[in-house]
């Protein structure tokens, strides 16, 4: 599967730029840790190369740390194949690529903790064929600016169906994390795994999807920072088995834009707010009686709710309609609007009136 043409710069030693301009055709491709242990290191100057891989053949171990410089790479996979570790860390200066394969065949990490990162489409997690193994695929934004485009951020990719095996995590603990102009998958491929979690920093998103493929799990987890989706947010698929499962707590899920239009689109799964934890939405749907809402302590804002009337969304044994019918929040088993509140005094509780 490599997309080499033979011609190269292949790394098992050590190369470092300090200055100058490193420019590698079309017709050249970089690899480092071809065969052995790689190491390159760009700190000043200009490096622009078409593609790059980091860790190619089983064995290898290519690690590429960008600390400062012009770096425009138009493919950078990490680990092409399995058994070769990859690894990139990025600590200053920009980075442009049109293409990052984060596990592509093997297992492949990154790192930003500064500098800005444009990317066009980020694949973490990737399968391309049982030949070389599964994509495992890490991404770490811990600082600095990333902006991504194209055709998106996906974690767990596969290029043909039934994948299972492929699995692929983000962890934003710092800085931005921009994807206003494209879509992103947690949970993608068939039968693998997308994960996310937000620790802190902020994270700027146009649609979200949380688990997508044939019975995909997709988990994503707040537990600090913020995160606003000015577009759709979908969790689960009830017709493919996909699960999704989100999880807020001390930190803040908007699902909103200026004109109020943004939908929070439960379809199978969970979405549990803990305490100190908040989500808004413009729009809640849940009309499917695989998808359940938990306020476990937190704070559950929206404008306009959508529910099958004869679920029970927050399983507290009231079903919406007659929640909705009553005036009760049907997103709230507590106090009042929970089944064993008793709001007109008369001795019986929600559940008993009910």
């Amino acid at each position: 599967p490599a997309p080499f043409n033979g011609n190269g710069v292949f790394v098992d030693g050590t190369l470092q730029l300090q200055s100058g301009s490193l420019i590698a055709t079309s017709t050249v491709d970089f690899v480092v840790g071809e065969s052995g242990v790689g190491q390159m290191t760009v700190l000043d100057g200009i490096w622009q190369a078409a593609t790059v891989v980091v860790g190619d053949n089983p064995g290898s171990q290519g690690a590429l740390t960008l600390a400062g410089a012009a770096n425009t790479l138009n493919l950078l996979v990490i680990s092409l194949v399995q058994g070769a570790d990859g690894a990139v860390s990025m600590t200053g200066g920009s980075l442009t690529t049109a293409e990052t394969d984060i596990g592509y065949n093997g297992t492949g990490q990154m790192t930003v903790s500064g500098g800005t990162w444009l990317a066009g489409s980020v694949n973490v997690g990737t399968w391309l064929d049982l030949t070389y193994g599964y994509g495992e695929g890490t991404l770490t934004l811990a600082g600095g600016t990333t902006v991504i485009s194209g055709s998106g951020l996906v974690l767990d990719d596969f290029n043909i169906a039934y994948d299972n095996g492929t699995t692929g995590f983000v962890w934003l603990t710092g800085g931005q994390l921009i994807t206003t102009n494209t879509s992103t998958f947690i949970g993608h491929g068939d039968l693998g795994l997308g994960q996310m979690i937000v620790s802190n920093g902020a994270w700027q998103a146009r649609d979200v999807t949380v688990a997508y493929g044939y019975e995909t799990p997709g988990t994503f987890k707040m537990v600090g920072g913020t995160a606003t989706v000015s577009s759709n947010f979908v969790v689960g698929n009830c017709a493919n088995g996909a699960v999704g499962v989100v999880t807020v707590y001390r930190s803040t899920l908007a699902v909103t834009n200026a004109s109020h239009t943004a939908v929070l689109d439960l379809e199978n799964g969970t979405i549990t707010v803990n305490a100190s934890g908040m989500l808004v939405a413009d729009v809640i749907v849940a009309t499917n009686p695989c998808g359940v809402i938990f306020n476990a302590g937190g704070i559950i804002s929206y404008r306009t709710l959508i529910l099958d009337p004869n679920g029970d969304t927050d399983l507290d044994g009231l079903p919406n309609w007659w929640e909705q019918a009553h005036g009760f929040d049907p997103l709230s088993p507590f106090l009042d609007d929970g089944p064993y509140g008793d709001p007109d005094g008369d001795g019986y509780n929600n559940y008993e009136e009910y």
